[in-house]
């Protein structure tokens, strides 16, 4: 059972690229979440999943889907679970196995006879996982849960997995603007996928996924932290640490108009208080400052009353 991932970017913009922590920690949430996926159908069985091969066109990864500990089992413990995944996995399947269990009351034996006659096929798992991450964007809200698009139960399963933050980490380098889109598909030439970009990311987070959202767009603001590096290799910007509550954020901080990084080298490494104003494309992306004013904070003044003899 193959899925297939393509991290893509614009190659025309040399600003975005994708480094191997990036991506490995991309991979890592997608392992997370397609374990998570699979045990929303309630199938039996652990999973496991591996990276087989490596291909160009951006980047595409070739990941394999493992259920172990299920041939010797019933795939599933009652027949709504059954029905809930083949009716996402195929049209035609799931009518046919409604009408398999309509003739005979529903019951543990009649799901060995249909099991006997119709053996799982273990590739539908990768079109359901597909299927539900397509889905996904539309349970954000709780209110357009039981649309009847997908089963109820599924549905709520994937509001809560986007309040858990399990699709967060997976898609982390289209938030950090490394990235156009991340699609995943059970066909290898990609024309059936689901397609994470930079339109619809904002479904699969929370609210509390938001990033400084006191921060509006056009607002100028006073901060105080540090200058921690100056950058000019990808458009010049200085690197400026910022605490709130207790959480270190570092933004790109731009000079001004017709200024460049090379004018604040003073301030490297430096404890500043700076005048900025923000400039941000979402909520759940990290907002970047423009700067207006930069002074040194004050120390405090020592005082030598203080001096024990």
């Amino acid at each position: 059972m193959e899925p297939y991932l393509h991290f893509k970017f614009n190659p025309s913009e040399k600003e975005k690229e994708i480094d191997l922590i990036d991506l490995g920690e991309s991979l890592v949430g997608f392992d997370k979440l397609i374990r998570y996926l699979v045990k929303i159908t309630n199938i039996k069985g652990s999973v496991s999943i591996q990276a087989v091969r490596y291909r160009d066109g951006s980047i595409i990864v070739d990941t394999l889907v493992y259920i172990k500990d299920i041939l010797d089992q019933l795939p599933f413990d009652n027949i709504t679970d059954l029905l809930d995944f083949l009716k996402l996995a195929n049209d035609m399947v799931w009518e046919m196995a409604k009408d398999f269990f309509s003739e005979i009351k529903p019951g543990y034996e009649l799901l060995n006879d249909y099991f006997r006659s119709h053996p799982l096929d273990l590739g539908l798992i990768v079109i359901v996982i597909n299927t539900l991450i397509n889905k996904a964007q539309k349970c954000k809200e709780k209110k357009a849960l039981g649309n009847g698009d997908i089963p109820e139960r599924y549905a709520l399963e994937l509001h809560k997995l986007i309040h858990k933050h399990i699709f967060k980490l997976a898609i982390k380098p289209i938030i950090d603007d490394k990235l156009d889109s991340i699609e995943v598909s059970f066909e290898r030439d990609f024309v059936k996928a689901a397609k994470i970009d930079q339109g619809n990311f904002e479904n699969y987070l929370g609210k509390d996924d938001q990033i400084l959202p006191h921060l509006e767009n056009g607002l100028i603001y006073d901060f105080s932290g540090e200058i921690t590096s100056l950058k000019s290799t990808r458009g010049d910007s200085l690197t400026f640490q910022h605490s709130f509550k207790k959480k270190e954020y570092n933004l790109d901080l731009l000079p001004p108009d017709g200024e460049t990084t090379k004018g604040f080298t003073d301030y490297y490494k430096e404890k500043v208080i700076i005048k900025a104003e923000v400039i941000r494309t979402s909520f759940y992306k990290k907002p970047k400052l423009k700067l207006n004013t930069i002074d040194f904070q004050q120390m405090p003044l020592f005082d030598i009353s203080q001096v024990k003899d």
